[in-house]
Order: C-alpha cells, then sequence, then structure tokens
C-alpha cells in the first residue's frame, strides 16, 4: 500500500541514538522486513520512506520508520540496517535504546534469541546505545558477552531462560571491552557506567550466572551496576572478578545456586570497593555450597560492603571471608548456616542481626562485631591467636 506524505519530519533529540531530520515523500507501507527485503524498485521509483507494520517493530520509542540511504554498502544487521534486493540500504529511525525484538527476539521463548540478542548487542555498541528487553520468556542457548559501557534492561515481566547452556556463564560483562577497542569501537570512559537491570535469570545449576570481569586494557577497567535482579539454578550466581569496579548490586536475589551465590575475587589485583545493597542471598537445596565467598587475595585498599542484605541458608557455609576486607551494615543472616573468617580475613559487623544454628568458624585474621544481635558466643570456634571483639551485643 502506497500513501502519500508531503514531509515526514524526524526531530534531533540530543544524547540519543540514531537521529535524522530529513524529510521524506512518498512513503510505502509493508507487512514485515521479509517484504522489504525483497524490493527491488522502490528506491529507483522514488520512494525514501517505509513503513513495516509488524508488532515486532514497533515500540514507544518508535522504530518502524525506515528510510533509504541508497547504495552503500551497509551490510544488513538484522534489525536497523535492512538491505533490500536492489542492494539499497534502509536505516531505521528511532531514538531512545534499540529493542532486542527487532532483530527477530522470540519472546513466547518457542525459538532461541541468541543471535537475536548478540546482533542487538553489537549494534549498541558500535553506536553508544543501550538495550531494551520487552516482557516476554527468552530461551538463550548460549552465553551473552556485554560491553561494560552498555545497559540491558527489562521491560515488565523478563525472563533470560539459560537452561540449555552447560558451560561458561550466561552473561559475561566487562571481558569484551579490550575486543570492541581492537574492532575500532568507541572507547569505555570511567564516567559510563552500564546497568543489567530489571529481569529474572535462569539456568540449569551446570553454569554460571553473571561474570564481571575487567578489561585487560587500563583505560577499560568497568564501573557497573545490577539491580532488581532474580538470579537462580546456577552453580555459581554472580562472579566478581579481577580490576572489577562494581557501582552496586542493588534489590537483587541469588537463589538456588548448587555451589556459590556470589563469589568476589580479585585475583591479586587491586580494585575499588565493591558494595551488596538489600539484596538476598538464600539456597534451600544443597548443604555444600557457600551463599557468598569472599577472596581478594592480595588486595587490601579496597572492601566488599554489604548493606541491608539477608543471607538465609539451609545448611553449610552461608559466609567465607577468606581473603580482604569485608563489612556488613545491619544484616540478617538465619537459618542451617555458619559464618566463616579465616586466616587472611578481616570482617566487621556494624547492627548485624545473627540468629543461625552453625556458629561461627573464625580461624584467622580479624572479626569485630558492633551492636545487633548476637545471642551467643558459646558457639565460636575461635583458633588461638585470632582477634575477634565484641562490643554492645544484644543477645
Amino acid at each position: 500500500m502506497h500513501i502519500l506524505h508531503l514531509t515526514a519530519l524526524l526531530f534531533l533529540f540530543a544524547g540519543e541514538c540514531l537521529v535524522h531530520a530529513l524529510t521524506v515523500t512518498p512513503l510505502v507501507t509493508l507487512q514485515d522486513l521479509t517484504a522489504l527485503r525483497a524490493q527491488n524498485n522502490y528506491y529507483s521509483s522514488g520512494f525514501t520512506a517505509v513503513t513495516i507494520l509488524s508488532s515486532q517493530d514497533a515500540g514507544e520509542n518508535g522504530g518502524n520508520l525506515f528510510v533509504a540511504q541508497g547504495k552503500t554498502g551497509q551490510a544488513d544487521d538484522g534489525g536497523v540496517y535492512i538491505v533490500d534486493a536492489a542492494s539499497v540500504v534502509w536505516e531505521r529511525s528511532f531514538s531512545g535504546p534499540v529493542n532486542v525484538l527487532w532483530y527477530g527476539a522470540d519472546p513466547t521463548g518457542a525459538a532461541a534469541s541468541t543471535t537475536a540478542f548478540n546482533q542487538t548487542i553489537n549494534y549498541a555498541m558500535a553506536n553508544n546505545a543501550d538495550v531494551v528487553v520487552p516482557a516476554g520468556h527468552y530461551v538463550l542457548n548460549q552465553g551473552l558477552q556485554l560491553p561494560s559501557k552498555i545497559s540491558m534492561n527489562g521491560e515488565g515481566a523478563v525472563t533470560l531462560d539459560f537452561a540449555q547452556l552447560m558451560t561458561g556463564s550466561a552473561i559475561t560483562i566487562g571481558e569484551v571491552d579490550s575486543y570492541y577497542y581492537n574492532a575500532g569501537f568507541p572507547l569505555v570512559d570511567e564516567f559510563q557506567q552500564g546497568k543489567l537491570s530489571n529481569m529474572l535469570i535462569i539456568g540449569s545449576n551446570v553454569s554460571n550466572g553473571i561474570f564481571l570481569h575487567g578489561a585487560s586494557v587500563t583505560y577499560a577497567t568497568p564501573f557497573y551496576t545490577l539491580e532488581k535482579l532474580d538470579i537462580k539454578f546456577f552453580k555459581i550466581g554472580v562472579v566478581i572478578g579481577q580490576q572489577t569496579w562494581l557501582n552496586g548490586l542493588f534489590s537483587c536475589a541469588i537463589q538456588q545456586y548448587s555451589e556459590y551465590g556470589l563469589y568476589v575475587s580479585d585475583e591479586g589485583n587491586e580494585g575499588e570497593d565493591i558494595s551488596v545493597y538489600n539484596s538476598a542471598i538464600f539456597n534451600a537445596n544443597n548443604a555444600n555450597a557457600i551463599g557468598a565467598y569472599i577472596d581478594r587475595g592480595r588486595s587490601t585498599l579496597s572492601d566488599v560492603n554489604f548493606y541491608g542484605t539477608s543471607f538465609d541458608y539451609n545448611g553449610g557455609p552461608g559466609l567465607v571471608v577468606a581473603s580482604g576486607q569485608a563489612r556488613f551494615f545491619g544484616c540478617h543472616f538465619e537459618g542451617d548456616l555458619s559464618v566463616s573468617v579465616e586466616s587472611e580475613g578481616y570482617a566487621e559487623f556494624f547492627g548485624c542481626w545473627f540468629r543461625i544454628d552453625y556458629g561461627f568458624d573464625i580461624t584467622g585474621g580479624q572479626t569485630n562485631f558492633f551492636g545487633g544481635y548476637l545471642p551467643t558466643i558459646n558457639t565460636m570456634n575461635i583458633t588461638s591467636g585470632t582477634t575477634v571483639n565484641i562490643v554492645d551485643r544484644q543477645t
């Protein structure tokens, strides 16, 4: 169907992704991208814009209008750049984040969406955009590599299903920064901070969940935020690796892991503080798993800080501070769990609440308790020579 428009003007939005300010006339309406790819004479006949009707190409930030760019040689990327049968490039016009649905992600879970997510992330990195994931259940049969400058946010009830992933990590953040830099993509700067938020991420207890890893180039040490995530059924829920600067893990739940809920390791490199806010780490199925394991290696200039976080566990270590410094403010420890501080660990608890069945195992380092609810010290296994200070406890 052809619709004549005198003018279709797209305004410039400062700071947004992919901006046009041009006049197009006339305009063609097609059902989907397949129909656009099949055309071979629209551009030569004077048509300079196409509207796509399929629901996949709708969205609150626009995105269903394509503007002809001519025969530029740009490859068809599956979502933003579409090449027709006459080799004419049609570029999607939109403002705001890039939508995984545009690249063919399936929100019903009937088909795998891995390729669509990867194509969306590649476009976002090349064009300094963020990624939006509309409500739905997305099956991903391979892990995703997310640059540290890119945010990926869910809208509504979003599930990323990695149950078919048998190895590696579901989402790795930061490790590919140096790859993108070497490929000519924009630099990661320390003031640009990505965020992963608002989604349920599930596995099958054989792969890891989220892995944050600093890049191997000095400029690219990533700041990142995890917010409102429910991470469950992984071998390790969240791994925080070397040279990672984590702004915070906010209001997240890490549960039903088979080895570790949260594993923090700096691998001997100095890093920035890592903070966990108002989150929950709990497991009801595996007595051999560990809730949070802190091992900062040689790092002594940075802390792992927990604020208002709950540790609720069914049999086994809820917390192990193996090395480095960890501080807990207003946290809650309850259930069949133990708390351990090992030889190179330094732990401080401020106003924390303990109701744990397996007590404390303090074999080294230093442990301080300030205020809070600590009903008994009879269940503390304290190795000779270890420093333990208890001030103003409630029983």
